[in-house]
């Protein structure tokens, strides 16, 4: 099922017109915004819903949100000449986004967890899944989808605890207006890319990683053991000095799923 509300054209502070669909009840915001392609929309359009029947987050994981409480967000972008060799870079953009976001609105600092969390006080506040299609080498049209937890109070229990904006600022929050400020984050830091600017964007991405020359405790096939997160390769991959039993250490690279956090 699928049907919005309205579609609105907004005129920002940088004195260009972004568009939003507002959705009612959709499968999830990134399948409408890829079948939104096909009509080819301008960078930047953006696509809220109040509820999504279909939410998903990296590797088909199922993403909860309560009807109506929180953000469910997905904004197309159209990169120049992005190689395929940066793709890892979006999700670097795109995080660094939602932190700069939740820093603004909250007193006290968000982390990203590799590969797709953010997180706030040790509890996960929001996550991201990206789309792309590819022309060759090069990135032709990105779906960045972002689900944050804006005013929810309540959540079932994970392996990581669930926090929203309101458990922790203490306060509820116009969704509407977060979207729009979110927007101006992700245009920000998307627009890096476009620049070309890869180097001071990986270096504030590693700035705010969690675990990042920092030793703290992973899980891999039941097995724990320490390590520290000293790089993120160009596809995306996990580089830590693992500890091993004669106080030496080895460089290891892991893909997402190859490796969980241990949380207390």
């Amino acid at each position: 099922m699928r049907s919005y509300l309205f579609v609105e054209t907004i005129t920002i502070h940088y004195c260009m017109q972004d568009q939003f669909y507002f959705l009612d009840i959709v499968d999830s915001t990134n399948i409408y915004a890829a079948n939104l392609l096909a009509a080819n929309p301008k960078s930047f359009t953006t696509i809220v819903a109040r509820y999504q029947i279909a939410g998903r987050g990296q590797q088909q994981n199922k993403w909860e949100s309560n009807d109506g409480e929180n953000l469910l967000m997905s904004t197309i972008f159209k990169p120049n000449q992005l190689h395929t060799t940066n793709l890892y870079s979006l999700y670097m953009a795109s995080s660094l986004a939602v932190c700069a976001l939740l820093d603004n609105h909250l007193n006290t600092k968000s982390v990203i967890k590799w590969p797709n969390d953010i997180l706030v006080d040790g509890s996960k506040i929001a996550g991201i899944l990206i789309e792309n299609s590819i022309r060759g080498t090069l990135v032709q049209d990105c779906i960045v989808g972002v689900g944050l937890n804006v005013n929810q109070h309540h959540f079932s229990t994970y392996n990581i605890p669930a926090a929203s904006m309101h458990t922790i600022g203490g306060s509820n929050y116009d969704i509407k207006e977060i979207a729009y400020k979110l927007l101006q984050s992700i245009k920000k830091y998307l627009g890096l890319l476009d620049e070309g600017d890869f180097e001071n964007l990986r270096k504030e991405y590693l700035a705010k990683l969690y675990g990042f020359q920092t030793l703290i405790p992973f899980r891999k096939n039941k097995m724990i053991f320490n390590g520290k997160i000293i790089d993120i390769s160009e596809t995306g991959g996990l580089i830590v000095s693992v500890d091993d039993d004669d106080m030496h250490s080895q460089i290891s690279f892991f893909q997402p799923k190859e490796i969980e956090f241990v949380f207390d």
